[in-house]
């Protein structure tokens, strides 16, 4: 229901308040030149009229597909793992908060890519996936994490809050000193970046708080449930990502 409900609200509501003032298309005299009309077969040549929806066969059309495949799969997947677990009581409260709080990223990081690869616009692309790959592997630990019959893993939270530390230097030099706190960005690229930044921060904040509730459960300090190498590769892999994406 969800992947009816929230593009639903999105282009119909939303993005028509957003981008208001656009004509509405003509059907019966528009046409398109860009439409290889393969899928079409021998039925339709050359340029083609209305459609609803367009699409050539490239390989770029195939990554859109593929990507949205596996999206709706691992969405589905994920949320059937989690209702299990609500159902058997199993549910971590805190990890649970943090999945919640990774919807948005998450939706953000999809139509962005499926932006960059429609529109042939690789500038920003590989900075996405950079982004993306990191965004997954957190949301991974934390829906492992979500089962209360896991034990706490000091590795993971030190791992969840090194990406929450690294999405937050990201950004904050990229966009969101610009936009919020010099307030030179739309409406729109405040609200977006707030909804981007305040997961990150969380992340680092409650992976923090389970690491010191974890050593406290042991009866150790924090220093001693997380050797001196994890603490030294987090950081190398923090500073390594930030170039990385910086440079993309």
């Amino acid at each position: 229901m969800c992947f009816i409900l929230i593009p639903t609200v999105q282009f119909g509501l939303i993005y028509r308040l957003w981008a208001g003032g656009k004509k509405p298309v003509n059907t019966s005299t528009c046409t398109c030149s860009c439409w290889d009309t393969m899928f079409k077969g021998p039925y339709e040549m050359g340029i083609a009229g209305y459609k609803h929806v367009y699409f050539n066969v490239t390989g770029t059309t195939w990554a859109i597909w593929a990507l949205t495949v596996c999206t709706m799969l691992v969405t589905y997947e994920t949320l059937r793992h989690l209702l299990g677990l609500y159902y058997k009581g199993r549910i971590r409260f805190t990890m649970f908060v943090l999945f919640i709080v990774d919807i948005y990223p998450h939706y953000y990081m999809f139509w962005a890519t499926f932006g960059y690869l429609n529109d042939t616009f690789y500038t920003f692309l590989y900075h996405q996936i950079i982004f993306g790959i990191t965004e997954l592997t957190s949301t991974a630990l934390i829906v492992l994490l979500c089962d209360s019959d896991r034990p706490i893993s000091s590795t993971y939270l030190l791992v969840i809050a090194d990406i929450g530390i690294l999405h937050v230097l990201a950004s904050g030099v990229d966009q969101f000193v610009v936009h919020i706190l010099f307030g030179r960005g739309a409406l729109h690229h405040q609200m977006r970046d707030v909804g981007l930044m305040l997961p990150d921060v969380l992340h680092v904040m409650i992976a923090t708080f389970q690491l010191m509730a974890h050593a406290r459960s042991k009866g150790k300090s924090v220093k001693r449930c997380v050797s001196n190498s994890e603490l030294l590769c987090s950081l190398i892999a923090v500073l390594c990502l930030l170039i990385l994406i910086h440079t993309a």
